[in-house]
């Protein structure tokens, strides 16, 4: 699967730090780093984790 590189490519086209996604999704960072490198895929309920907080990081900064 290619999801640690959508993620990695998601992040940086809309410039949104590794630290604050772990944040807002609640997992840690170190896990989004083994996503992000491939080491290891994420459950579906730590995607939909992911997904729903970026999609609250990047309404955050439309709405400013």
């Amino acid at each position: 699967m290619r999801t640690g590189v959508e993620l990695r490519l998601g992040r940086a086209l809309f410039n949104i730090r590794q630290r604050d996604l772990a944040r807002e999704s609640g997992l840690p960072g170190y896990q989004l780093s083994r996503f992000e490198s491939g080491k290891h895929q994420p459950s579906r309920h730590e995607l939909e984790r992911i997904l729903e907080a970026f999609c609250r990081l990047l309404k955050r900064r439309i709405e400013q």
